[in-house]
């Protein structure tokens, strides 16, 4: 089994959501933020992701409420949680509001586990002739 490399492990979301973009999200979704980042996200939780930390043995939850700080997460082998929050920004807007988590959450989510994780998995895009 592989050790866990976070950047390969992110270059491979790279790589992977590059691919596979158009099929993510395409039409008259382009032009709605919240829908771009609502199929990135169902994307990269039900596919994306557990597609690329299969090699690891390591398999990925999805199951959180709306509330939660994150929106999936796995375990390592070594019992190290990664709580995942994915943030999705069109470049091409000129005004965002981006949903934060509170200092204190992200404290209490730190003292309660030493081997917690907190990671936000940003994805940048740009529109460009409908795509």
């Amino acid at each position: 089994m592989n050790q866990l490399n976070l950047d390969e492990i992110s270059n491979a979301i790279i790589d992977d959501l590059k691919k596979y973009a158009t099929n993510i999200v395409s039409g008259f979704a382009l032009n709605s933020p919240r829908a771009v980042g609502d199929a990135v996200q169902e994307y990269l939780a039900d596919i994306g992701l557990p597609k690329i930390l299969k090699r690891y043995n390591i398999d990925v939850n999805d199951e959180f409420g709306r509330r939660a700080m994150e929106d999936m997460a796995f375990k390592d082998t070594y019992g190290n949680y990664y709580a995942v929050d994915v943030k999705t920004h069109n470049i091409g807007t000129s005004f965002n509001m981006p949903n934060l988590i509170s200092v204190k959450r992200l404290a209490t989510f730190y003292k309660n586990d030493t081997r917690n994780n907190f990671c936000i998995l940003l994805v940048s895009y740009y529109v460009t002739d409908g795509k």
